[in-house]
Protein backbone atom coordinates (compact mmCIF):
# COMPACT_ATOMS: atom_id res chain seq x y z
CA UNK A 1 0.00 0.00 0.00
CA UNK A 2 2.57 2.54 0.80
CA UNK A 3 4.32 1.68 -2.85
CA UNK A 4 1.11 2.02 -4.89
CA UNK A 5 -0.65 4.72 -2.92
CA UNK A 6 0.62 6.79 -5.58
CA UNK A 7 -1.48 6.38 -8.06
CA UNK A 8 -4.26 7.73 -6.16
CA UNK A 9 -2.96 10.78 -8.21
CA UNK A 10 -3.59 9.37 -11.42
CA UNK A 11 -7.00 7.66 -10.60
CA UNK A 12 -8.65 11.09 -8.95
CA UNK A 13 -9.18 12.33 -12.11
CA UNK A 14 -11.34 9.64 -13.70
CA UNK A 15 -13.63 9.51 -10.59
CA UNK A 16 -15.89 12.20 -9.13
CA UNK A 17 -14.40 10.95 -5.24
CA UNK A 18 -11.90 8.98 -4.26
CA UNK A 19 -12.11 6.55 -1.20
CA UNK A 20 -9.16 4.38 0.18
CA UNK A 21 -9.85 1.77 2.87
CA UNK A 22 -6.21 1.22 4.84
CA UNK A 23 -5.25 -0.20 8.26
CA UNK A 24 -5.39 2.31 10.94
CA UNK A 25 -1.86 1.76 10.86
CA UNK A 26 -1.88 3.75 7.59
CA UNK A 27 -4.97 6.19 8.19
CA UNK A 28 -3.38 9.35 9.14
CA UNK A 29 -0.69 9.20 6.90
CA UNK A 30 -2.62 8.13 3.33
CA UNK A 31 -5.41 11.71 4.30
CA UNK A 32 -3.00 13.55 2.79
CA UNK A 33 -1.81 11.73 -0.25
CA UNK A 34 -2.82 13.40 -3.62
CA UNK A 35 -5.66 12.79 -4.90
CA UNK A 36 -7.44 10.86 -1.43
CA UNK A 37 -10.49 12.55 -0.83
CA UNK A 38 -11.40 10.19 1.73
CA UNK A 39 -9.82 7.33 4.06
CA UNK A 40 -12.19 4.68 5.71
CA UNK A 41 -10.34 2.76 8.44
CA UNK A 42 -10.26 -1.09 7.30
CA UNK A 43 -13.30 -3.15 9.40
CA UNK A 44 -15.29 0.40 9.58
CA UNK A 45 -18.30 0.67 7.32
CA UNK A 46 -17.73 1.77 3.94
CA UNK A 47 -19.93 4.71 2.68
CA UNK A 48 -21.68 4.16 -1.10
CA UNK A 49 -19.48 3.58 -3.69
CA UNK A 50 -19.99 2.83 -7.46
CA UNK A 51 -16.52 0.95 -8.17
CA UNK A 52 -14.01 -0.78 -6.12
CA UNK A 53 -10.19 -1.71 -7.31
CA UNK A 54 -7.31 -3.12 -5.34
CA UNK A 55 -4.37 -0.94 -5.70
CA UNK A 56 -1.99 -3.21 -6.93
CA UNK A 57 -4.34 -3.43 -10.19
CA UNK A 58 -3.87 0.46 -11.08
CA UNK A 59 -0.87 0.02 -12.88
CA UNK A 60 -2.28 -1.91 -15.22
CA UNK A 61 -5.55 -0.38 -15.64
CA UNK A 62 -3.53 2.97 -16.25
CA UNK A 63 -1.37 1.79 -18.22
CA UNK A 64 1.64 2.45 -16.81
CA UNK A 65 5.27 0.97 -17.45
CA UNK A 66 8.85 1.25 -16.20
CA UNK A 67 9.28 4.60 -17.70
CA UNK A 68 6.29 6.16 -16.49
CA UNK A 69 5.79 4.98 -12.95
CA UNK A 70 4.63 8.09 -11.18
CA UNK A 71 7.86 9.61 -9.53
CA UNK A 72 6.20 13.09 -8.00
CA UNK A 73 8.20 12.35 -4.62
CA UNK A 74 7.50 13.00 -1.84
CA UNK A 75 3.87 11.36 -1.97
CA UNK A 76 3.44 10.82 2.04
CA UNK A 77 3.88 13.61 4.35
CA UNK A 78 3.98 13.48 8.18
CA UNK A 79 1.78 15.19 10.71
CA UNK A 80 3.32 18.77 10.82
CA UNK A 81 3.43 18.83 14.81
CA UNK A 82 5.12 15.28 14.79
CA UNK A 83 7.57 16.42 12.39
CA UNK A 84 8.09 19.36 15.14
CA UNK A 85 8.28 17.31 18.02
CA UNK A 86 10.77 14.67 16.72
CA UNK A 87 12.60 17.71 15.57
CA UNK A 88 13.09 18.82 18.73
CA UNK A 89 13.66 16.02 19.90
CA UNK A 90 16.67 14.85 17.98
CA UNK A 91 18.45 18.71 17.56
CA UNK A 92 20.41 17.53 20.58
CA UNK A 93 21.69 14.61 18.65
CA UNK A 94 25.04 15.99 16.73
CA UNK A 95 26.32 13.89 13.94
CA UNK A 96 25.55 12.62 10.44
CA UNK A 97 22.16 11.03 11.70
CA UNK A 98 20.76 7.56 9.70
CA UNK A 99 18.28 5.49 10.54
CA UNK A 100 18.57 1.70 10.84
CA UNK A 101 15.65 -1.13 10.17
CA UNK A 102 16.62 -4.50 10.43
CA UNK A 103 13.80 -6.93 10.98
CA UNK A 104 10.27 -7.40 8.64
CA UNK A 105 7.02 -9.58 9.92
CA UNK A 106 8.25 -12.70 10.94
CA UNK A 107 4.94 -13.84 9.50
CA UNK A 108 6.09 -13.09 5.83
CA UNK A 109 6.62 -16.86 3.97
CA UNK A 110 10.02 -15.46 3.04
CA UNK A 111 11.67 -13.46 5.65
CA UNK A 112 14.60 -15.38 6.61
CA UNK A 113 15.74 -14.13 3.08
CA UNK A 114 14.84 -10.44 3.32
CA UNK A 115 15.44 -9.50 6.95
CA UNK A 116 18.88 -9.51 7.88
CA UNK A 117 20.56 -10.40 11.77
CA UNK A 118 21.55 -7.08 13.32
CA UNK A 119 24.78 -8.25 14.25
CA UNK A 120 25.53 -8.26 10.63
CA UNK A 121 25.17 -4.07 10.58
CA UNK A 122 27.64 -3.99 13.19
CA UNK A 123 30.18 -3.23 10.60
CA UNK A 124 28.59 0.28 10.14
CA UNK A 125 29.65 1.27 13.52
CA UNK A 126 33.28 1.81 12.92
CA UNK A 127 32.38 5.05 10.86
CA UNK A 128 32.98 7.96 12.49
CA UNK A 129 30.76 10.90 12.92
CA UNK A 130 27.32 9.24 12.49
CA UNK A 131 24.67 9.30 14.86
CA UNK A 132 22.37 5.78 14.73
CA UNK A 133 18.62 5.81 15.10
CA UNK A 134 16.77 2.37 15.55
CA UNK A 135 13.27 2.37 13.02
CA UNK A 136 13.41 -1.14 14.30
CA UNK A 137 9.53 -1.69 15.79
CA UNK A 138 8.32 -5.08 16.55
CA UNK A 139 9.94 -7.67 16.01
CA UNK A 140 13.62 -7.39 16.25
CA UNK A 141 13.88 -4.93 19.03
CA UNK A 142 15.48 -7.25 21.08
CA UNK A 143 18.30 -7.80 18.80
CA UNK A 144 19.07 -4.01 19.46
CA UNK A 145 19.70 -4.83 23.61
CA UNK A 146 21.30 -8.51 22.88
CA UNK A 147 24.01 -6.81 20.38
CA UNK A 148 24.06 -3.27 21.24
CA UNK A 149 26.84 -1.42 19.60
CA UNK A 150 29.44 0.48 21.22
CA UNK A 151 28.26 3.91 21.44
CA UNK A 152 24.79 5.27 21.75
CA UNK A 153 21.41 4.39 19.26
CA UNK A 154 18.52 6.70 19.79
CA UNK A 155 15.13 4.65 20.01
CA UNK A 156 11.97 6.54 19.52
CA UNK A 157 9.39 4.99 21.95
CA UNK A 158 7.68 1.78 20.59
CA UNK A 159 4.02 1.96 19.51
CA UNK A 160 1.27 0.98 22.43
CA UNK A 161 0.22 -1.59 19.93
CA UNK A 162 2.76 -4.01 18.40
CA UNK A 163 0.21 -4.49 15.74
CA UNK A 164 -0.56 -1.76 14.80
CA UNK A 165 2.56 0.94 14.73
CA UNK A 166 1.42 4.39 13.68
CA UNK A 167 3.45 4.83 10.36
CA UNK A 168 2.98 8.01 10.13
CA UNK A 169 5.15 8.29 13.37
CA UNK A 170 8.02 6.43 11.89
CA UNK A 171 7.30 9.15 9.09
CA UNK A 172 7.81 11.77 11.47
CA UNK A 173 11.27 10.46 12.96
CA UNK A 174 12.30 9.73 8.97
CA UNK A 175 11.92 13.44 8.57
CA UNK A 176 14.67 14.22 10.85
CA UNK A 177 17.55 12.17 9.32
CA UNK A 178 20.06 12.20 6.65
CA UNK A 179 20.32 8.61 5.16
CA UNK A 180 17.81 5.27 5.89
CA UNK A 181 19.43 1.99 5.62
CA UNK A 182 16.80 -0.53 5.56
CA UNK A 183 16.27 -4.31 4.81
CA UNK A 184 13.32 -4.98 2.49
CA UNK A 185 10.42 -3.77 4.63
CA UNK A 186 7.86 -1.34 4.98
CA UNK A 187 10.22 1.04 6.40
CA UNK A 188 12.18 0.83 3.09
CA UNK A 189 8.84 2.13 1.10
CA UNK A 190 7.76 4.66 3.91
CA UNK A 191 11.37 6.18 3.88
CA UNK A 192 11.03 6.15 -0.37
CA UNK A 193 7.99 7.48 -0.55
CA UNK A 194 8.96 10.71 1.50
CA UNK A 195 12.14 11.41 -0.56
CA UNK A 196 14.54 10.57 2.30
CA UNK A 197 17.98 9.43 1.01
CA UNK A 198 17.70 5.19 1.16
CA UNK A 199 20.24 2.55 1.04
CA UNK A 200 17.85 -0.35 0.79
CA UNK A 201 19.50 -4.00 1.57
CA UNK A 202 19.02 -6.56 -0.45
CA UNK A 203 19.42 -10.70 -0.24
CA UNK A 204 20.44 -12.60 -4.06
CA UNK A 205 17.00 -13.25 -4.56
CA UNK A 206 14.77 -10.22 -3.79
CA UNK A 207 11.16 -9.81 -4.42
CA UNK A 208 9.80 -8.94 -7.79
CA UNK A 209 9.71 -4.94 -7.03
CA UNK A 210 13.34 -4.44 -7.02
CA UNK A 211 14.05 -6.08 -10.36
CA UNK A 212 17.28 -7.76 -10.77
CA UNK A 213 21.11 -6.20 -10.94
CA UNK A 214 20.65 -2.44 -10.61
CA UNK A 215 21.39 0.08 -7.99
CA UNK A 216 18.82 2.38 -8.43
CA UNK A 217 14.75 1.86 -8.33
CA UNK A 218 12.42 3.30 -10.94
CA UNK A 219 10.04 3.77 -8.22
CA UNK A 220 12.25 5.69 -5.42
CA UNK A 221 14.48 8.09 -6.86
CA UNK A 222 15.97 8.77 -3.46
CA UNK A 223 16.71 5.08 -3.10
CA UNK A 224 20.21 3.22 -4.16
CA UNK A 225 20.57 -1.05 -3.65
CA UNK A 226 22.82 -2.49 -2.44
CA UNK A 227 22.46 -6.26 -3.35
CA UNK A 228 23.91 -9.63 -2.06
CA UNK A 229 25.98 -10.81 -4.45
CA UNK A 230 26.34 -14.20 -3.02
CA UNK A 231 23.05 -15.58 -1.35
CA UNK A 232 23.20 -15.59 2.37
CA UNK A 233 26.55 -13.80 2.29
CA UNK A 234 25.34 -10.28 4.28
CA UNK A 235 29.08 -9.93 5.42
CA UNK A 236 30.24 -9.05 1.58
CA UNK A 237 27.55 -6.61 1.08
CA UNK A 238 27.87 -4.88 4.51
CA UNK A 239 31.91 -4.12 3.97
CA UNK A 240 30.90 -2.37 0.29
CA UNK A 241 28.19 -0.11 2.41
CA UNK A 242 30.44 0.59 5.00
CA UNK A 243 32.95 1.63 2.68
CA UNK A 244 30.50 3.80 1.14
CA UNK A 245 29.38 5.80 4.22
CA UNK A 246 33.43 6.54 5.09
CA UNK A 247 33.43 7.97 1.91
CA UNK A 248 29.89 9.65 2.19
CA UNK A 249 31.72 11.36 5.76
CA UNK A 250 34.65 11.94 3.93
CA UNK A 251 32.84 14.16 1.89
CA UNK A 252 31.08 16.19 4.70
CA UNK A 253 34.45 16.58 6.68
Amino acid sequence: MLQFIRYAALARPLVDRLIIEAPISLANLFATVPGVDEVVVSGQTLPDYSADVYLLDLPRLLGTTLETVPRQIPYLTPPPDRMTYWANRLKEISGFKVGLCWQGSPHFPYDRIRSIPFAKFHRLFTVEGVAWISLQQGPGRAQLDELRPNGPVFEFPESPDEQLPLMSETAAVMSQLDLVITSDTSVAHLSGGLGIPTWLVLSRYPEWRWLWDRESSPWYPSMRIFRQQTHGNWNEVFSVITDELNMRMNTIK
